[in-house]
């Protein structure tokens, strides 16, 4: 059922958040953190099986690992702000890498925001909150 749907006038749904990550620890680990949160949660390990998970389950953020193997984050990202009906979805890119290259890469090619490995999941759901707050 959609929360959104059964929600009282002035509420506004926790939100949908999916991550795209090919680590099962990384997912389990965020599946923990936003059951937590009370938001609703769709983990997809394989990238290239995301944009039909994306269509079917509409999440209003998405955490998308920068490393992954056959498409990377950068490349799934560019992929999905180029589909009509998900351009507004908002992407924080997740890596261990730091440089500022990388930051940079990932904000010019649609990320709304990064989020260096490890993070504390008070900074994760900050940053979350702050884009939901944006839909």
């Amino acid at each position: 059922m959609d929360n959104a749907s059964s929600e009282a006038p002035g509420q506004t749904s926790p939100g949908r958040i999916m991550a795209v990550d090919d680590s099962p620890i990384a997912l389990k680990k965020y599946a923990m953190t936003m059951d937590k949160a009370g938001f609703e949660y769709r983990p997809v390990q394989d990238p290239k099986a995301a944009l039909d998970a994306i269509a079917e389950f509409r999440p209003n953020v998405i955490l998308m690992d920068q490393m992954m193997p056959d498409i990377d984050g950068f490349e799934l990202t560019k992929m999905i702000i180029s589909t009509p009906g998900m351009e507004g979805i908002k992407i924080i890119m997740v890596s261990s890498d730091n440089k500022k290259e990388t930051v940079v890469k990932a904000v010019q090619g649609g990320a709304v925001d990064f989020l260096m490995k490890p993070f504390d999941d008070d900074a994760l759901l900050a940053k979350i909150k702050k884009y939901l707050a944006r839909k």
